[in-house]
């Protein structure tokens, strides 16, 4: 897990199984060519998915909304709401908004956001139901019930002093010299 998810899971308790961490890991594996330019956005993606799929806290800040009969007949989740902070939704979307495709001649918001103009649209799209997306239908309701809390941390910031979060001006344009 800690190869997939990094520090945050190092310790336990976790919430997914072999089989789970071994999708996230090839999905994970697919976004990469197109965001890791970017070590603020790959890291705000992974840390995303990374808390939705394996978080011990998961049922704080997700809600399973209908399910359904697989096709080995277990009951499998249909649709769920995650419900997510303005702060991290915020940030999440500015660190990967600007991030270029040198090679496609277009911005990775393209492919991982559909074009996506803030990150409410952003998440709309990461949590549709599709053949190359998510397994099930995903929404993200704007405010979030009492009895829930948002996923809600600090996101990481492509101008960040950090090493392992800092951008280049190409995919950051507020750290370009004026």
């Amino acid at each position: 897990l800690v190869s997939v998810c990094g520090s945050d899971f190092a310790d336990g308790p976790t919430c997914c199984d072999s089989d789970q961490l071994e999708i996230l890991r090839d999905n994970l594996n697919q976004a990469e060519p197109i965001i890791s330019s970017c070590p603020a956005c790959r890291n705000n993606f992974r840390s995303f998915f990374c808390h939705f799929t394996c978080s011990p806290e998961q049922a704080t800040f997700a809600n399973i909304t209908s399910t359904q009969t697989s096709s080995t007949g277990k009951t499998a989740v249909e649709s769920l709401d995650f419900f997510v902070g303005e702060e991290f939704g915020t940030g999440f979307f500015d660190s990967c908004k600007n991030v270029q495709m040198g090679a496609a001649n277009t911005y990775a918001m393209e492919l991982i956001g559909g074009g996506a103009k803030d990150y409410h649209q952003f998440f709309a799209f990461l949590g549709e139901e599709k053949d190359l997306g998510s397994p099930f239908q995903i929404n993200f309701p704007a405010s979030t019930p009492q009895e829930m809390v948002s996923y809600n941390p600090a996101a990481r910031n492509c101008s960040d002093n950090d090493l392992l979060s800092r951008c280049t001006c190409i995919d950051c344009p507020s750290i370009c010299p004026v």
